[in-house]
């Protein structure tokens, strides 16, 4: 493809922080294939990936994209975005140029027989393992990744509504026996990050009592603003750490059961009824992962989507099979779960709040940002371009 674009590169001799991996620079588009589509983008969410590719760890992106077909040095990053159709491939019938379209960042070949593509061997997540994301003019993705743009929807919500929503959406409804339910109590993490802000506005649309672990007071005011039942400030509780072999065998141990059941009454008063947790939504990892699983009800789910503290997980394993709990990997989500969170966050007028619209030459600062706990009030989002052709 004769066309050249502005675009934040990252490069594998840079690979550190955002700062210094992320540069501004022109590049030329590679060819459609024949089930791709061409976007304008105007407006990108933030997310963690962008932190994870900069960094070239825990995968080197570079490296990992070449796999998909794309034998360049440079990876552009971004797994969402809001953008108008600028070009389709032959076999691309369900968009056509001029068309408003969100994309979300599920990618893999759509002959394989899977009954969910996250599973086949050729997934994979545009803008962090395949290249040309979403922080660029233009992004190649697949007719698969694009939704019409609800028109309630702003460029600058739709380009962030996608990624962590449709990913809890997911979270809450895809596992039949730990489904959310009307009265459930879901324990969320993290609850002022994208993930949290989704699965508050979720599990109150979806009937469930969501309750937020944040750590200060603006962050509480913002989740009791999105529909909280309640919060839980973790700075409360010291002595819960990771738990390690070494700790079960020791008194810290009894130090730190104590907290747990101390937080475990803390979400009864907050929620308004004795109950544990049905779901805990988690994404912390290392730092988390024994509390969630001490916390979540009996027969109930810890699920989640990532490890923002760390990737490795310890915890007391009676916890898990004396109460037959649930530990459930959730990544990304089906195309059909994004029609139907789409669906109900419009009939109900929902929107991502949003705390901060960077401008494109911004990119880097935004994902600085967002490494360095800025996010405290809604979702980051880079404006890309104007919406005029």
């Amino acid at each position: 493809m004769d066309k050249k674009m502005k675009a934040w590169v990252i490069r594998k001799e840079r690979y550190g922080v955002p700062e210094d991996a992320m540069r501004m620079e022109e590049v030329r588009l590679r060819e459609l294939h024949d089930d791709e589509i061409l976007v304008r983008n105007i407006a990108a969410g933030v997310n963690h990936n962008g932190i994870w590719a900069s960094a070239g760890y825990p995968k080197d992106v570079v490296e990992v994209q070449k796999q998909y077909g794309n034998d360049v040095d440079f990876m552009i990053a971004g797994s969402e975005s809001a953008g108008i159709v600028e070009k389709v491939g032959k076999n691309v019938t369900d968009f056509k140029a001029g068309d408003e379209v969100i994309c979300y960042s599920a990618q893999y070949n759509a002959d394989e027989e899977a009954d969910d593509p996250r599973t086949g061997r050729s997934f994979r997540v545009w803008g962090y393992e395949n290249n040309w994301g979403a922080f660029a003019e233009y992004s190649i993705v697949q007719q698969t990744q694009c939704f019409p743009k609800p028109e309630y929807l702003s460029w600058e919500e739709a380009g962030c509504t996608v990624a962590a929503g449709s990913t809890v959406y997911s979270m809450l409804t895809h596992w039949s026996e730990n489904r959310i339910k009307e009265g459930d109590t879901v324990l969320i993490w993290g609850g002022t990050g994208a993930v949290g802000i989704s699965a508050i506005i979720l599990v109150r649309l979806l009937g469930g009592i969501p309750v937020a672990v944040v750590s200060d007071e603006e962050k509480m005011k913002l989740c009791m603003e999105l529909g909280a039942a309640g919060c839980i400030n973790r700075k409360n509780y010291p002595d819960i750490a990771p738990v390690s072999p070494e700790m079960l065998r020791s008194s810290e141990y009894d130090k730190w059961l104590y907290n747990a059941m101390k937080m475990r009454r803390d979400i009864w008063k907050v929620s308004g009824k004795r109950q544990d947790p049905a779901i805990v939504i988690e994404h912390p990892g290392e730092s988390t992962m024994a509390l969630s699983l001490f916390l979540c009800a009996k027969k109930g789910m810890v699920v989640t989507c990532g490890a923002t503290t760390g990737y490795a997980g310890t915890f007391d394993l009676r916890h898990l099979w004396m109460h037959l709990k649930r530990i459930q990997g959730s990544h990304v989500c089906c195309g059909y779960e994004v029609q139907e969170y789409l669906k109900i966050m419009e009939k109900n007028n929902k929107k991502m709040p949003i705390e901060r619209v960077y401008a494109f030459e911004e990119t880097a600062k935004a994902h600085m940002d967002l490494m360095n706990g800025k996010s405290a009030s809604g979702r980051l989002v880079v404006r890309i371009s104007d919406n005029q052709s």
